[in-house]
């Protein structure tokens, strides 16, 4: 099979999955935990998603790292990335105002991130990044909460339907 039909295929049944983990345990511990194993499942197919398929930004570009939208409903809930960084990335401690589950495919992540190295990995938010006008950062320097712009660096990734 193709590589990038079997990625999708993979994608569509991991997010079905997901829709369905929610529908039925809700945003809960336990359904969040079904939606994290079930991704988890979905990094294990690294095959799939490789750096040179999700390029992070070359060396001196104004970012470090790159959103791929891998997966997104209609009406913009079940959004799922893949975050490329080819390392010295890092954001402050921020919130989502939905939930997210956040899997690493290669390297690590933290939250806030603080990324060394190249790594690749998977965010599922409840809603998509561009409808989350209300996202705040921690400013230590400041002591206070500030609001993430919007994002304008999305790359599109989801095949284009015939």
């Amino acid at each position: 099979m193709d590589r990038n039909l079997e990625r999708q295929k993979e994608i569509e049944a991991a997010v079905a999955d997901v829709r369905a983990f929610e529908r039925r345990a809700g945003v809960t511990r336990e359904g969040l935990e079904r939606i994290k194993a079930r991704l988890l499942e979905l990094a294990a197919r690294a095959d799939l998603f490789t750096l040179e398929d999700f390029a992070p930004p070359q060396p001196g570009a104004a970012r470090n790292s790159c959103l791929y939208r891998l997966s997104e409903d209609a009406d913009h809930r079940f959004a799922l990335y893949v975050d490329s960084a080819n390392g010295r990335y890092g954001t402050p401690a921020h919130d989502h105002t939905t939930w997210a589950v956040i899997v690493g495919v290669r390297g690590d992540e933290l939250h806030s991130i603080h990324i060394d190295g190249p790594t690749l990995n998977f965010h599922m938010y409840g809603l998509a990044l561009e409808q989350l006008p209300g996202r705040q950062y921690y400013k230590p320097k400041e002591n206070a909460w500030a609001v993430f712009p919007p994002h304008s660096d999305i790359r599109e990734a989801r095949p284009v339907r015939a």
